[in-house]
């Protein structure tokens, strides 16, 4: 079973020991507003049906539902996808028959400035909103 999912990787041993919780801070927030814009892709209702290339329409909820983000590996990685729902990697990048209808990719290229931004507000100590 093919599973979709995304990893925002931080390697804090490039970091200073007391750093850590501020890195892991930063990944924490950054995982939420991934999550957040994710979600808001797949929450247009169905019909219309989404066309190719477009995020796709939500019909059961099963797919927004599956979006979420946890702590791995001593909260060094956080993992950021859709869990437990097969057909997410199928929207993602399509199929034989299918043409992708991405929405976790997209959100993480709208939001990648933002979330380097959140990681480093919190590695150099001034957390601003």
């Amino acid at each position: 079973m093919l599973k979709a999912k995304l990893v925002l990787n931080v390697n804090l041993e490039a970091y200073a020991k007391r750093k850590s919780k501020q890195v892991a801070a930063g990944m924490a927030e950054a995982s939420k507003l991934l999550v957040r814009s994710m979600k808001a892709r797949v929450s247009i209702l169905y019909p219309p049906p989404s066309e190719p290339g477009q995020s796709p329409h939500q019909r059961t909820g099963d797919l927004l539902h599956s979006i979420y983000a946890y702590p791995i590996e001593n909260n060094r990685k956080i993992k950021v996808g859709c869990f437990g729902i097969a057909y997410a990697s199928m929207l993602e990048f399509g199929t034989s028959k299918m043409a992708a209808r991405p929405f976790m990719w997209p959100a993480f290229k709208a939001n990648k400035d933002k979330i380097i931004e959140k990681v480093g507000v919190f590695v150099r100590g001034r957390r601003t909103r």
